[in-house]
């Protein structure tokens, strides 16, 4: 496995929503309800919404020969935005290879901090790399409850 880091740009957008939705779906099965995940994954119908999100913030995909297998996202505001793995790529390093460019980028800016609001399922890979909890969050969306939790972590 080679997997290449690089900026996202507007032609990707459709990878990159096909691998939200996918990984959505596909990872967070035990600890959230089909509802939930269904709520959660209509966000990709919001496609101004990304390609803003990819214009204006720190917006990196993990490519494998190629195909796109992670992206992760940092806002200026120091608020780590996405992490999004490829569920048929487990236990390759590919989340820990976007969290570490995420995080070296927010260094190079000068970011003191950084936040970020983790799924129940991405909270163990976040606590692991120092974030820690500041309070558990009840989002809603199209009227369905969804539990995360926002952790900081000091640079």
């Amino acid at each position: 496995m080679s997997v290449i880091i690089e900026t996202a740009q507007e032609q990707h957008l459709s990878a990159i929503l096909a691998l939200f939705t996918l990984s959505v779906n596909e990872l967070t099965k035990q600890d959230y309800t089909s509802e939930q995940r269904k709520a959660w994954t209509s966000s990709a119908k919001n496609q101004e919404r990304w390609l803003q999100k990819i214009k204006d913030s720190h917006f990196l995909m993990a490519c494998d020969n190629k195909e796109l297998v992670g992206f992760a996202s940092l806002e200026n505001d120091q608020h780590f935005d996405f992490l999004y793995r490829h569920p048929n790529h487990p236990n390759k390093g590919i989340a820990t290879l976007l969290a570490n460019a995420i995080e070296k980028c927010a260094v190079q800016k000068r970011m003191r901090q950084i936040s970020v609001d983790s799924s129940e399922t991405a909270l163990p890979f976040f606590t692991k790399r120092g974030y820690q909890m500041i309070r558990t969050q009840e989002i809603s969306r199209h009227g369905i409850t969804l539990k995360n939790y926002h952790l900081l972590k000091v640079l």
